[in-house]
């Protein structure tokens, strides 16, 4: 049996921050995930058939400057995009929608066929 300096139980995205840390101080790291994919909240998952959704992506902006850089994950493939807006779909089939950038808002959206989305 392998051993290890640290085990880290979750690849979410801060599971998977530590380990990199540890791994690039010289530590041998292993990480253990129940799921079948990684990144915890910041994973884009698809609920139905081609409709993908991130459901914490409007936490990156709270993520540190300084992990992007230290782990140079720039290079990795990561680009943060800034939430630019949003939308709300309700049960009733009506949804709330914003923009924030004043040269687009507001715009009429009844254009849009929106996806059925039911509840399990």
């Amino acid at each position: 049996m392998k051993n290890y300096d640290a085990i880290i139980i979750g690849a979410g995205h801060n599971g998977l921050t530590n380990a990199a840390f540890l791994a690039k101080a010289g530590l041998d790291v292993v990480v253990l995930e129940k799921n079948d994919y990684i990144g915890g909240a910041t994973a884009s998952l698809e609920l139905h058939q081609d409709w993908k959704y991130s459901n914490c992506s409007y936490v990156c902006s709270l993520f540190r400057p300084e992990i992007y850089q230290s782990l140079d994950l720039g290079r990795h493939g990561l680009e943060v995009v800034p939430l630019q807006g949003s939308v709300t779909f309700k049960q009733d089939g009506d949804y709330l929608g914003s923009y924030h950038q004043p040269t687009v808002w507001p715009v009429s959206y009844t254009h849009l066929t929106l996806p059925t989305i039911y509840s399990v």
